[in-house]
């Protein structure tokens, strides 16, 4: 097996397991064979076949950390208290009222 094979399948296995720090040591070793074309027509369709899934992974692996943005965000604005809107719709902060917190 070619060394672009195996670096193929060593990707799908890293962004299968969520080893991102696999995927920086990755990308150098694809950038120093990038310029070494198969010669075989098997090895050019399977590398392809293998991209392909490889590419769907990674889209997944994107839409995955977006969405851990995303919550992470929501985590932060909770911590800084609670939003509202006013009638159109924008954020309005809440208003605090002198001495209410004494009453309770």
């Amino acid at each position: 097996m070619s060394e672009a094979l195996n670096l193929m399948h060593d990707l799908r296995q890293a962004l299968l397991s969520g080893d991102l720090a696999a995927l920086a040591r990755l990308e150098q070793a694809f950038t120093a064979i990038q310029s070494t074309a198969p010669t075989d027509p098997y090895e050019s369709a399977e590398l392809r076949r293998l991209a392909e899934g490889n590419q769907s992974l990674l889209r997944a692996a994107g839409r995955g950390l977006r969405a851990t943005q995303r919550r992470l965000a929501e985590i932060a604005r909770a911590e800084q208290g609670l939003a509202t809107y006013d009638p159109r719709g924008r954020t309005d902060p809440p208003r605090r009222t002198k001495g209410l917190h004494k009453r309770f």
